[in-house]
């Protein structure tokens, strides 16, 4: 059985491994109904207690795929699951908009009212998308503040791609609970100090910085 972990400063306890259903594997999108049942049960007697998605994974697939095999499951045996929207980074006049949209379609898809997780998935500083858009007025935090109020979902994550210095500002700001984070063996800038000279993209030793803040870590992009 895997062991768990804190999950940042939620109070929940998550299993070290976890499953993606995105399109990389892609068993959730592309297998048959049996497999993806197969491969639930597998999840569950292993002690894997948290499933992470996307309305990008195969066009909204991954979550319409979630929704009828979760509904499957006694409610005590389901296990927590995070989804992900993006911004379309030629309308940001209307961020709530797009939140509101994106999340009422995650929902759709899933069949649930509510989900444990949402995260921003767009990168900060790239496609005239920064962090004025996420931490101002009336941007993404807002917006997001706003509709977990209305107990759409429990807690407010990104994926922290981009510009590793708006990065740490977001983790810094408290108004996030989790942080996907890029790190693995060729390149583990995100969880050490690396020099100058470093040959690929800079991470700048993004898990300390989450460790910090007491916000949760999931490591992506791992192999």
């Amino acid at each position: 059985m895997l062991k768990r972990r804190p999950f940042g400063r939620t109070g929940l306890e998550v299993s070290e491994l976890i499953m993606g259903a995105g399109y990389v594997g892609g068993i959730v999108i592309h297998a048959d109904d049996e497999t993806r049942r197969a491969l639930l049960r597998r999840l569950l007697e292993a002690g894997i207690n948290w499933i992470d998605t996307a309305e990008s994974y195969g066009q909204g697939a991954s979550e319409k795929a979630l929704g009828w095999l979760l509904a499957e499951l006694p409610e005590a045996d389901r296990p927590y699951l995070s989804t992900k929207f993006r911004l379309d980074t030629d309308r940001l006049d209307d961020i709530p908009g797009q939140i509101e949209k994106s999340l009422s379609g995650s929902l759709e898809r899933l069949g649930m009212d509510r989900i444990d997780l949402y995260q921003l998935h767009n990168p900060l500083g790239q496609d005239g998308f920064d962090i004025s858009h996420v931490l101002g007025a009336g941007g993404v935090c807002d917006s997001l503040d706003r509709l977990k109020a209305q107990g759409l979902f429990d807690h407010i994550g990104f994926t922290s791609l981009g510009d590793a210095d708006q990065c740490k500002e977001l983790i810094s700001s408290g108004r996030v609970a989790s942080a996907q984070v890029y790190y693995n063996l060729l390149n583990p800038s995100a969880g050490q100090a690396v020099t100058a000279d470093w040959p690929t993209t800079d991470f700048g030793n993004l898990i300390a910085t989450c460790q910090d803040h007491g916000v949760a870590v999931m490591n992506i992009r791992i192999f």
